[in-house]
């Protein structure tokens, strides 16, 4: 199990490129999770609990190993108009694929504590211009493509809950540390490619639950709050913001800041379970526009809500699910000039990093699951997952990419096993 466990986190930390779905978070972590819309609050997900809601891990039988990985394949298409012909393009991002694997282990002490940990991916974000119409041309005669632009934002989570049962209360508590890369580059017309490869930091958190089980009614009612994480990318934002000309001489803007915050979030959820039927709702509420670097950004804070229903058929269960977190990135309007060196507009700089580079505006998700226990030791999940996202368009004129329209699909698989012992 130990070499399980290191080959796990070996993987995680070579993935190259990861998409998301609520804003640059997975909605759901575990196979389960993911097949019910995301839930977990409430609801008790094997393994996936342990960073779900650290509270849950009480409801574990004995010592739980699950293992899994989600298969995602983004599809990031990105059109330009109003460039007076000389740079109308419509593109396909050319990161398409990204294998996630997961591990998690519980195990319930028997005397009201139970004690976990976990390790997924969690979140990210990326798209690849470096090829096709999106990469970078002639721009004598205005053909600058994308820029030739290329991001990759990956998180890994590791947490090691701890939780107590009293009575019809659980309470847990999870320490938290995430590991993140950042890789950002573009090719400038005017001073060559800017890339200074990849920059990883890790930062720490906690995560705080609690789970109240009223039995006679089949209910459980959840919360949550899981604490900021701050992390800081040595010259990925900072390089390309003075590119476009950001703390240059004469500049209206200072150097963009290299820290991304992954933001607090606080949630609640709600589960009915009656004999082969459980339904479980969740509400959280993602602090995008108070986390520092995503308010630079123009985020807002997202509201997500989420549904799932599971059916138990003797050993099969089928699952299904549904999770809907408005659009986080606000269009950015300001028309300051970022430096009299350039007739770049800060909004239009600001629209073309969160659009181009992050378009992280994927809202309503559809997701269906099955699992399937084999024996009284082993168990199977499987789930599908399809997202859709508006097309949003802003402006990035000033910057010769005219209009800029964007639209992101998103289908992913997910697969796990799980054992008791």
């Amino acid at each position: 199990m130990n070499k399980l466990i290191s080959f796990t986190l070996f993987t995680l930390l070579s993935v190259v490129s990861l998409f998301a779905t609520n804003g640059d978070n997975l909605i759901g972590l575990g196979t389960s999770s993911r097949a019910m819309g995301g839930t977990g609050i409430a609801h008790f997900s094997a393994g996936s609990s342990a960073t779900g809601n650290p509270a849950l891990i009480t409801f574990s039988k004995g010592g739980e190993f699950t293992f899994g990985a989600t298969y995602l394949s983004p599809s990031v298409n990105v059109r330009t108009n109003d460039t007076n012909g000389a740079n109308d393009l419509s593109a396909l991002s050319d990161a398409k694929k990204n294998t996630i694997p997961y591990a998690a282990l519980t195990h319930n002490l028997d005397n009201g504590w139970s004690v976990g940990g976990s390790i997924f991916g969690a979140a990210g974000m990326g798209t690849d211009w470096t090829k096709g119409d999106g990469a970078i041309s002639n721009p004598l005669i205005g053909d600058v493509g994308l820029y030739s632009m290329k991001s990759s934002l990956t998180m890994l989570k590791i947490s090691a809950p701890v939780a107590y049962k009293w009575n019809d209360w659980s309470f847990g508590i999870a320490p938290v540390m995430v590991f993140g890369t950042l890789h950002m580059s573009f090719i400038s017309p005017t001073i060559g490619l800017v890339d200074n490869n990849s920059s990883s930091n890790a930062g720490f958190g906690f995560e705080l639950g609690s789970v109240y089980n009223y039995s006679p009614l089949g209910l459980s009612f959840g919360m949550v709050y899981h604490s900021p994480v701050s992390l800081s990318y040595k010259d990925q934002i900072s390089s390309l913001s003075t590119a476009f000309g950001y703390g240059t001489q004469d500049s209206n803007f200072e150097i963009m800041s290299d820290t991304l915050e992954q933001p607090a979030e606080y949630g609640i959820g709600i589960d009915w379970t009656r004999g082969d039927l459980s339904v479980t709702a969740d509400y959280r509420s993602i602090l995008w526009g108070e986390a520092e670097g995503y308010k630079d950004f123009n985020w807002e804070n997202q509201d997500v809500y989420s549904i799932g229903g599971e059916y138990r058929i003797n050993e099969l269960a089928l699952r299904c699910g549904y999770n809907y977190g408005k659009n986080p990135i606000k269009v950015n309007n300001d028309t300051t000039v970022v430096s009299p060196a350039s007739p770049a507009t800060n909004g239009d700089v600001i629209n073309t990093f969160n659009h181009v580079m992050f378009p992280a505006i994927t809202e309503t998700h559809y997701t269906i699951g099955v699992g399937y226990q084999f024996n009284n030791a082993v168990g199977g999940d499987l789930a599908l997952t399809f997202a859709t996202s508006p097309e949003v368009t802003v402006s990035a004129k000033s910057i010769g990419l005219g209009n800029v329209s964007v639209s992101n699909e998103q289908y992913s698989a997910s697969a796990a096993i799980n054992v008791v012992f």
